[in-house]
């Protein structure tokens, strides 16, 4: 398994996943939490297989 850190504008803003079924991408909750994002209330999540 292999992890990588997603930084948006120089913050952490999630862990990007790969494993055997492909990658997942999870937001941190300090980063949805901050005050900068919260008028943003399009919050994705992506897993997917590998191509």
């Amino acid at each position: 398994m292999r992890r990588a850190n997603v930084f948006y504008k120089d913050d952490l803003a999630g862990i990007l996943t790969e494993n055997d079924e492909g990658f997942e991408f999870c937001y941190l909750p300090d980063y949805l939490s901050t005050k900068k994002n919260k008028g943003n209330k399009s919050y994705h999540a992506f897993t997917g297989k590998a191509i």
